[in-house]
């Protein structure tokens, strides 16, 4: 019962304090761009080999399953990457078209190690193009996906802030630790760590 309740008070906390963003005319060029898609909420196109959304319903797995392209990129989806920290699709993609990989994140404490292997996952070309998701696409996603923007596309740190929390995808603004998180980040020392690991190993396919 306490935990129905508290996922309840959460729930409404969220939905009270999403940030508005910016009308569409408003949207630099430069911010991930909306995309439709079919079972895929809250998609948007960051590079052709990085693309955001929510979770995914069953009729964007049965499209990811599929390999349906999302946009004008070269290839469909070849990654998929959970941030979700108590929910898994993994026995629903099959493995020989999709790869799921998951890194739980809890967004009341962000943990490096994790930040490391999403950016790590992100970043190897094998893996490409990758599909970032949370529950709402919004403040996981957010985070991750700004500081790849700060890491390995040059921009700074207000402008990546200025995209997750003003660029529609629903950033709540209760999660300031996201924010603060991006703001006290060695970017130098972070990105070495990144790509100090190397690049991520590709999962066997299960046939």
């Amino acid at each position: 019962m306490y935990k129905k309740l508290a996922s309840f008070i959460l729930a409404f906390a969220l939905t009270a304090c999403v940030q508005t963003g910016l009308p569409p005319e408003q949207r630099p060029q430069t911010w991930a761009q909306p995309v439709n898609a079919l079972g895929i909420p809250n998609l948007h196109e960051i590079t052709p080999h990085l693309f955001r959304s929510a979770q995914p319903d069953f009729e964007g797995l049965v499209v990811l399953n599929n390999m349906k392209k999302l946009s004008s990129q070269p290839e469909a989806i070849r990654t998929v990457l959970s941030l979700r920290s108590m929910h898994s699709d993994e026995d629903i993609y099959p493995s020989r078209n999709v790869h799921y990989v998951s890194v739980p994140m809890d967004t009341w404490a962000i943990k490096e190690q994790d930040v490391i292997q999403a950016l790590r996952i992100i970043n190897t070309p094998q893996m490409q193009p990758v599909l970032l998701h949370c529950q709402h696409g919004a403040d996981r996603t957010g985070l991750i996906s700004a500081l790849y923007r700060v890491l390995y596309q040059g921009w700074t740190k207000e402008e990546a802030i200025r995209e997750m929390t003003l660029g529609s995808f629903g950033f709540h603004g209760m999660w300031q630790n996201l924010i603060d998180y991006i703001n006290n980040v060695n970017v130098s020392e972070l990105r070495h760590k990144v790509d100090g690991m190397g690049e991520y190993p590709e999962p066997a396919f299960k046939y």
